[in-house]
């Protein structure tokens, strides 16, 4: 989206920016498809452009023709006088927020509206902001480290009670995430605006993973997430010891294993036996994912943190049955496409997994209701309300 210097003045201005890596998951879904909807604008009445912190968003703006702007990390010197210089404005009570190395450029840029792409990203405060608030775990669930632990917590306490005050519009995926944000930052209710977020597109292609150990139709339950302790891998782990040696079950995982569940996922992993029924490939690409996807007998996710979650919604459109915690949104989201269950149940898991392993017409059922609910709410609907959202910003 290029904006020709001499008619910038006349155009809406529309800063768009992150301060974190492009990753995967439904984070990052959520922001490539706002960077989507943006790119439909008439580039005769709307300028657009992006700034980032990590190169690689580079491309994905690119991806959808929108101007980027990356910036680099601050040398100690810069740091040091912009350090000074809020401090100095503070003082002399002038504004001062933006006075910092990332948002310095985009307040001279004079945008009429900021849109941020990831909630956890400080606003803008000089104009009209959008952004999503896709989880207020640090309130509801505290009791896990990655996000009760002391400083984390008040990191994103301090970011969404700014945003929730400032914001002109705040983007929630689910009913249950607007009425957490309601009763937790209590904003305007006509601020906050329900955008369901969609699936990744899956790959063009299906490959094998190298590391899948497997005899080719061996069945396997799939969990792709990363080792945090909200993962919950430690109940899933259980639930399978407690049906063996009654059915073979083996599970795949994978993700980095470097989170705050490792340990633990490893202690029980020895503790109770099941070196021989758990493969963990580590990290696999797009294709691979799809791959797994279409061969596992089931995906079970027995996560303690909802309702942002991809994967069972990938799974849905590549055929595969799923089963998630009846948590938060869950319902909201997933309607009768999905098997439920309590995640501190280990009974209740393993009942779920054992009705997926052995019946056949009852996968087969949940193949057809997944892929109808994985359709139901496409790039398209999400970018007409994205737009609907956006002018109403505009013109308020």
């Amino acid at each position: 989206m290029e904006c020709m210097e001499s008619s910038q003045a006349m155009l809406k201005r529309i800063a768009i920016y992150t301060m974190l890596p492009p990753g995967a998951g439904g984070s990052f879904q959520y922001g490539a498809s706002i960077l989507a909807a943006l790119s439909q604008l008439d580039t005769d009445k709307y300028c657009c452009h992006f700034w980032c912190t990590h190169e690689a968003w580079l491309s994905v703006a690119q991806k959808f023709s929108i101007n980027a702007t990356l910036i680099p990390k601050a040398d100690f010197l810069s740091r040091v006088i912009l350090y000074g210089l809020r401090k100095a404005r503070k003082a002399c009570k002038l504004p001062w927020q933006y006075y910092t190395h990332f948002f310095l450029p985009i307040s001279k840029w004079n945008p009429d509206i900021c849109i941020s792409l990831t909630q956890n990203n400080p606003p803008l405060q000089h104009c009209k902001i959008i952004g999503p608030v896709h989880d207020l775990m640090h309130r509801y669930e505290a009791r896990f480290p990655e996000v009760g632990e002391a400083s984390e917590y008040c990191s994103r306490e301090k970011m969404f009670s700014t945003f929730c005050k400032t914001a002109a519009a705040i983007l929630v995926d689910s009913n249950i995430g607007k009425q957490h944000v309601k009763e937790i930052y209590h904003p305007n209710p006509e601020k906050i605006f329900t955008l369901p977020f969609i699936p990744s597109p899956l790959a063009e292609k299906s490959e094998k993973p190298r590391n899948f150990s497997l005899a080719d139709k061996q069945k396997f339950i799939f969990y792709p997430a990363q080792l945090w302790l909200h993962k919950n891998h430690a109940n899933l782990l259980r639930a399978v010891k407690k049906l063996l040696p009654e059915l073979d079950i083996h599970c795949i995982f994978t993700g980095t294993t470097d989170k705050s569940g490792a340990f633990l996922y490893n202690q029980l992993i020895r503790e109770l036996g099941l070196e021989k029924n758990i493969h963990h490939l580590g990290y696999v690409s797009d294709n691979e994912i799809r791959w797994l996807y279409e061969h596992a007998r089931c995906m079970i996710m027995p996560s303690f943190f909802g309702p942002t979650n991809i994967p069972p919604l990938e799974a849905m459109l590549a055929g595969c049955p799923v089963a998630v915690s009846d948590i938060y949104a869950m319902r909201e989201r997933y309607g009768d496409a999905s098997l439920y269950f309590d995640p501190h149940s280990v009974t209740e898991i393993a009942d779920v997994i054992k009705r997926l392993w052995t019946d056949d017409n009852l996968c087969q059922e949940m193949v057809k209701r997944g892929y109808a609910q994985a359709s139901a709410w496409t790039q398209t609907d999400f970018e007409a309300r994205f737009l609907d959202i956006l002018h109403h910003v505009e013109n308020s």
